[in-house]
């Protein structure tokens, strides 16, 4: 079951269901994540003040090339479909995934993994907080 970390920035916007979907890297290990598996969302992972945020399904997994201009490109699930994202369709992105505007969320990654970027763009269905948690003693 991956687990995914958020900043304590987006932490609030995940556990309310305003951010439904996440853009990962590529695993070094080349797997991706899988629709219908469940996940499990923190804040804070590794630290003495991790807390759980959302316990959760992946609905969706499209793959997601941000190129050195900024230019975002959608590629849909087994690659059936690749689209170029107009300058709304940009903004909507950016905005669904918490940042301020589409500047910002380029720079974010720009100045965090560099570009161009390809990753995992990971949607779920959000579900009531950690109600999901079948593990808890």
């Amino acid at each position: 079951m991956p687990a995914y970390n958020f900043q304590k920035r987006f932490a609030d916007r995940v556990g309310n269901g305003t951010k439904l979907h996440t853009i990962r890297a590529y695993r070094k290990d080349g797997r991706h994540p899988i629709a219908g598996q469940p996940f499990r969302a923190y804040t804070g992972m590794r630290t003495k003040l991790c807390e759980p945020i959302l316990f959760s399904t992946i609905s969706k997994v499209e793959w997601v090339h941000i190129d050195v201009g900024g230019i975002v490109s959608i590629v849909g699930p087994m690659a059936e479909h690749q689209r170029t994202l107009t300058h709304a369709e940009r903004d909507a992105l950016a905005l669904g995934d918490g940042f301020v505007s589409a500047l910002e969320f380029v720079a974010f990654f720009r100045n965090n993994y560099g570009l161009p970027f390809n990753g995992d763009l990971i949607h779920w269905t959000f579900t009531t907080g950690l109600d999901g948690d079948n593990d808890r003693g």
